[in-house]
């Protein structure tokens, strides 16, 4: 219950890497995800609640391993688009 409640991810992204911090208060190892080790990063349905359905989420990387970078989020348009300003900062693209 304690991690339900108190469970944190923080997500960094620059250009060219993407660290992933994950942990009770956010005090977790830190996974640094080099932009050349992804293949790609996707919103996906990670839970429902009665007729809300949540979304995760997820960097693909190429060995075959996904790492979850942010759930509970209640609208896919909102979660495609973080999708979209995830790549863009990773290639170094202006964000807005």
């Amino acid at each position: 219950m304690l991690a339900q409640w108190f469970n944190v991810t923080r997500v960094l992204v620059e250009p060219g890497c993407i660290k992933v911090t994950r942990g009770l208060f956010g005090l977790g190892a830190t996974r640094t995800i080099r932009s050349d080790e992804i293949e790609e990063i996707t919103a996906e349905a990670g839970g429902w609640t009665g007729m809300k359905i949540y979304h995760e989420v997820r960097i693909a990387c190429k060995n075959g391993t996904e790492v979850s970078a942010g759930g509970d989020i209640g609208d896919v348009r909102e979660a495609q688009w973080l999708t979209q300003q995830m790549t863009k900062c990773l290639r170094g693209e202006r964000i807005g």
